[in-house]
């Protein structure tokens, strides 16, 4: 087998006083080549009901405890073609509306496999009659649950295609900061990439570690938020650390089904931050169509201004979903007057409270937008590009573009000048 190899250029962009900071990174590697020895099992999977083929079927190759060796997806056709290792025992179908089946490994590997899928029956109906919440240790098998699972199945095909099949793809990257008074743009930057890709969007932490420290940390008055990405919902500690419930739609997702998550309310996680929201999905296609949310436990002040983000999904004809856009709101926060104050009267120091939710004292100073637009084709993966502007130094056949991680900083806590409507740069804390 040959071995990997791997090259990563890293660079570090500074945007407005340090508030927002972005790692990009590119990476170039080489897929290890499966051994000669191992035989390739080639398929085609089709709608049972009308006999037509089943594009973004997630194909896995498991062993006889059920872990997962190999994976790859069906492509616009409901073609794949899959290695199976030493140990392979039976193949797992999973699509996004459909039954997930298992089969057995056919005595003979030479002849193309002719496998069927049925459709859930009104799976994403029950959206209108049923509310029951699903929660950790639940043993409810409901509503929720096989919503929750369509869910899995959608977001887990956009990891796998993303694994097999890097596309080129056009991003443009916004950042910009508006008054908090009226979202007036106070200034905006944009910033493009090209290139081929594997992630559109990237969780700059596991997910594991999500699960224990939140989603956002504080270091004096800079903070670092952080966003969820497909890897992180999928994990099992997501589910671990969230109740799900069905969501009716509003104007906004009219012919859509929604799932609805928050964090689990136990002690010891009350002022941990951390997300809320839904995810939509189409009730026709059935297709992943966004992901809404909101961040938990933060100030009143930040609470009401909105914080929180949203990741659309584009599923393309070939069934392959990957994120369309994405966008962030946060708000930088100030205080009207010294955070530790004498009282007038008995001239004893005044400490603010400890917890974020009953900070009343602070005020929304800026708010921060930062997001992303991504177009793409199918791309040969053997041409894989770089940023433009790094075309004339590396060549660009050797790099896959990542977009950045999505690093998000902002101020809190410190005092605000005497005037609020003009507020200096000064008055955020520079990132080094």
């Amino acid at each position: 087998m040959l071995s990997t190899l791997m090259r990563m250029r890293r660079r570090t962009w500074s945007v407005v006083a340090g508030i927002i900071v972005w790692r990009a990174s590119m990476l170039a590697a080489q897929q290890p080549t499966p051994a000669l020895s191992s035989p390739v099992l080639r398929g085609v999977v089709r709608d049972s009901t009308a006999s037509i083929p089943l594009p973004g079927v997630v194909v896995s190759v498991l062993d006889t405890r059920g872990a997962t060796l190999r994976r790859t997806i069906s492509d616009g056709g409901g073609r794949f073609a899959i290695t199976l290792g030493s140990g392979a025992a039976r193949l797992h179908l999973i699509r996004i509306g459909f039954r997930p089946r298992d089969i057995a490994l056919p005595a003979r590997l030479d002849v193309p496999l002719e496998l069927g899928m049925l459709r859930f029956p009104a799976v994403l109906s029950a959206v209108h009659v049923s509310d029951q919440e699903l929660c950790p240790g639940s043993p409810d098998r409901g509503a929720a649950f096989q919503l929750w699972e369509e869910a899995r199945a959608g977001l887990l095909a956009t990891v796998v295609a993303r694994e097999t099949n890097p596309a080129m793809a056009h991003f443009v990257r916004y950042d910009r900061h508006l008054s908090p008074d009226d979202d007036r743009v106070v200034t905006q930057t944009t910033h493009a990439l090209s290139g081929v890709t594997t992630r559109p969007f990237v969780a700059s932490e596991p997910a594991a570690i999500f699960a224990r420290a939140g989603y956002m940390h504080q270091s004096g008055n800079d903070r670092v938020f952080e966003a969820p990405d497909a890897d992180v919902l999928l994990d099992e500690s997501f589910a671990a650390s969230h109740c799900f419930h069905l969501q009716r739609p509003d104007a906004d997702h009219r012919g859509q089904a929604g799932l609805a998550f928050r964090p689990l309310q136990i002690r010891g996680r009350d002022t941990l931050v951390d997300v809320a929201g839904v995810i939509w999905i189409d009730e026709t296609t059935p297709e992943l169509r966004s992901l809404d949310f909101t961040y938990t436990a933060l100030e009143p002040a930040a609470m009401r201004a909105g914080t929180g983000g949203q990741i659309q999904f584009h599923t393309m004809p070939n069934g392959i979903a990957f994120v369309e856009r994405w966008h962030l709101r946060l708000p930088a926060l100030a205080a009207p007057e010294p955070p530790v104050r004498h009282d007038p009267y008995t001239a004893e120091l005044v400490q603010p409270p400890r917890r974020r939710q009953e900070r009343y004292d602070l005020q929304v100073a800026e708010v921060v937008e930062a997001g992303a637009w991504c177009s793409t084709h199918d791309g040969p993966t053997a041409k894989a590009g770089t940023s433009r502007r790094r075309l004339s130094r590396v060549s660009w056949r050797k790099h896959i573009v990542r977009m950045p991680e999505l690093r998000t900083r902002s101020s809190c806590c410190r005092e605000l000048p005497t005037r609020l409507l003009a507020i200096p740069q000064a008055t955020f804390a520079s990132i080094p």
